[in-house]
């Protein structure tokens, strides 16, 4: 006969492990100043484009105050078919951008912060349970980058990936992590534009990867990732594509 006060316990461990952390967080925004002022980071080599880009291209609108603790990822998905790419074939991804904002309050008077990071591409997998396209296997990674910020601002950071030539009828999020923790009086803001939806923006810091429009209703927009690509004509094969991605093709 089992015991029932075991079987308690591990269902309550379960709950715990599958509860998002997002309960931890709070959404507190301010909208931006001025959208023009953004500062350019560019970390690592720099990767000469066509001039196309993948992601989320809308302008920065709001600031979610001190919602990045660090040792955390933050995903965007897209369909690159409906970013009116000329590419005959595919598209092959150069260099990942983020948006991130540091206030007065983030940084002392004279000094900076700096902060180590990696990127990268993956394949969106369909979750029936959820009806949305849920983060999936990596494509492709970038190495660790250290992001240097002199002074407080809004700050586009731009991290050099090497990506194989990807399809564009598939679905992808374009992915950053953050591999430092911030010290809790100096955490930057989340950036977002002023179109939130569902199953678009994701964030995972600990317990899982979770919706973060879900988690939060009166979330304010969708995360601010972006990538430089250049058109290529052969794409990998799709026997090689993961079945999240190839069942894309017959939405």
């Amino acid at each position: 006969m089992s015991n029932p006060c075991k079987c308690i316990l591990t269902i309550l461990a379960l709950a715990l492990l599958a509860a998002p952390a997002a309960a931890q967080k709070e959404v507190v925004v301010r909208q931006v100043d001025d959208p023009g002022s953004v500062v350019s980071l560019q970390a690592g080599a720099f990767r000469v484009t066509d001039g196309y880009q993948v992601g989320n291209l809308n302008p920065p609108f709001w600031l979610v105050n001190d919602f990045i603790y660090g040792l955390e990822g933050y995903k965007f998905l897209f369909y690159p078919r409906e970013q009116n790419l000329p590419c005959p074939g595919g598209f092959l991804l150069n260099t990942v951008h983020f948006l991130i904002n540091f206030g007065e309050e983030d940084i002392p008077v004279g000094a900076g912060i700096s902060f180590d990071v990696h990127v990268d591409l993956e394949d969106a997998l369909w979750d029936p349970a959820s009806g949305c396209w849920s983060p999936g296997p990596e494509d492709c990674v970038s190495g660790t980058y250290e992001v240097a910020i002199p002074a407080p601002g809004l700050y586009d950071v731009a991290i050099p990936i090497d990506c194989q030539c990807a399809y564009l009828d598939y679905w992808y999020m374009l992915s950053v992590h953050f591999d430092s923790l911030f010290p809790e009086t100096m955490r930057p803001d989340l950036v977002t534009d002023d179109f939130p939806s569902l199953c678009t923006s994701w964030n995972d810091y600990g317990a899982g990867w979770y919706d973060l429009r879900a988690a939060y209703p009166d979330f304010p927009g969708n995360i601010v990732i972006w990538g430089d690509v250049t058109c290529c004509d052969d794409p990998v094969a799709g026997d090689e594509a993961t079945w999240g991605s190839m069942k894309s093709l017959f939405r």
